[in-house]
C-alpha cells in the first residue's frame, strides 16, 4: 500500500504561472487546481540552468558527484517501478548519470530515444525538444496494461514545451492565435514574446491535466503524491532580456513547488535542493522537514561564482556581485 510518487519538472516555468491570465485567459487552470486540492511555496533555482538545477531536484544537493544518493537511487532501493518521461535528453550535462537515473529506471524515454519525434530539425544535443504528447504515448504504453500498478510507480515526467523558443507544431493556440516565430523575438516585441511563452506554459499545463486524468482513470490518485516545479524561470525582455541564469533575480532563479497533497510541503521559500528530503520524509510517514535555510543562487561555478544571492523570508533577494562588489536588495 506504498504511495506512488511522480514529479513533474515543467522547463523554464516561472513562480508566476500559477495566478497568471493573459486576456482574461488562464494559463495554467490543471496547476491551479492542483494548489487548490494541496498547496504550493515558493522555490528557487541555485543557479538557474536546467542541468545543475535537475541535479539538486534528484540528489538534494547544490553540486552532486557522480554515484551520490538521489531520489532515483532512495525508490530503487525501497522496490519501486520507475519510469522516466523526458522531452529531453537526460544524458545532456551527464544529468542521468550523476544521479543513477538510467540505472535506477524500468522504463527510460527520454528526447534521445524519441529522436525520430523531435519537434525541430536541427538536433544537437541542448535543443532536442520532444513534445509532451509523444511522452503521454510513452506513458501509456508503458503503464497501461495489467498489472503495470501491482507496484508502487516512481515517475519523473519532464515537459519541454515553455523551453525557448516557446513555439512548436504540436502547440495549441491556448492564450493567444498568433505566436512570434523565433526570428522575430526582439525586445521591441517582448509582448509578444510574452504572450509566446505562456501560451507554451498553458499548453504544459494542459498535459499536465492529462496525467492526472489517466491517473485518476487508473484508480491510483488517492495514493499517489503529485508534485510539480519549475526547473528555473525565465526572463523575458522585462528588463531587456531574454533567458535564464545570466542575472539573478526573481524571474530568472524564481519558480514554484506545488503539491496535491496538504502536510507535505514546508513554509517557503526552499531551494530545490531541498526536494529529496521533502519526498522523502512524505513517503516515510515523517514530519515535513525544517528547511530553514535561506536558499543560496549563484552565477558561474559554484568552486568559483561571479555573483552570489541570498533569499530571505516574502521574497527578499539580496545579491553580491564579487567582481565589483556591488551589493543590491530586491523585493
Amino acid at each position: 500500500n506504498r504511495p506512488n510518487v511522480v514529479i513533474v519538472v515543467m522547463e523554464s516555468t516561472r513562480r508566476d504561472a500559477i495566478g497568471k491570465r493573459v486576456d482574461g485567459n488562464v494559463v495554467t487552470p490543471n496547476l491551479e487546481a492542483l494548489v487548490a486540492e494541496g498547496g504550493a511555496v515558493e522555490s528557487w533555482s541555485h543557479v538557474a540552468f536546467t542541468t545543475q538545477s535537475l541535479k539538486s531536484i534528484f540528489s538534494g544537493q547544490l553540486a552532486p558527484r557522480k554515484g551520490d544518493p538521489s531520489i532515483f537511487t532512495d525508490f530503487d532501493a525501497s522496490g519501486y517501478r520507475i519510469g522516466v518521461f523526458s522531452g529531453q535528453p537526460e544524458d545532456f550535462g551527464d544529468i542521468a548519470e550523476t544521479v543513477g537515473m538510467v540505472k535506477s529506471a524500468d522504463v527510460f524515454v527520454d528526447a534521445e530515444k524519441l529522436r525520430d519525434k523531435r519537434a525541430f530539425e536541427f538536433a544537437a544535443k541542448g535543443s532536442l525538444l520532444v513534445d509532451e504528447s509523444h511522452l503521454l504515448a510513452a506513458f501509456d504504453e508503458a503503464w497501461g496494461g495489467p498489472g503495470a500498478w501491482d507496484k508502487p510507480a516512481f515517475l519523473y515526467f519532464n515537459f519541454q514545451s515553455p523551453h525557448f523558443p516557446y513555439d512548436h507544431d504540436g502547440i495549441a493556440d491556448r492564450v493567444t492565435a498568433r505566436p512570434l516565430p523565433r526570428g522575430e523575438m526582439q525586445a521591441k516585441r517582448a509582448a509578444d514574446v510574452q504572450r509566446t511563452y505562456w501560451n507554451a506554459v498553458a499548453n504544459a499545463d494542459h498535459w499536465l491535466g492529462v496525467l492526472i486524468e489517466r491517473l485518476k482513470a487508473a484508480g491510483q490518485w488517492e495514493n499517489t503524491l503529485l508534485i510539480v516545479t519549475g526547473d528555473h524561470g525565465e526572463d523575458l525582455f522585462e528588463d531587456g532580456f531574454l533567458g535564464h541564469g545570466h542575472i539573478i533575480n526573481q524571474r530568472q532563479y524564481g519558480t514554484f513547488l506545488a503539491a496535491n497533497r496538504k502536510g507535505v510541503l514546508p513554509h517557503g521559500p526552499v531551494g530545490l535542493d531541498d526536494y529529496r528530503a521533502i519526498v522523502d520524509a512524505w513517503v516515510a510517514g515523517k514530519p515535513v522537514p525544517e528547511c530553514g535555510r535561506m536558499p543560496f543562487l549563484h552565477i558561474g561555478p559554484l568552486d568559483a561564482p561571479t555573483a552570489i544571492g541570498l533569499v530571505g523570508e516574502g521574497g527578499m533577494l539580496t545579491t553580491l556581485r564579487l567582481d565589483t562588489g556591488e551589493t543590491c536588495l530586491m523585493e
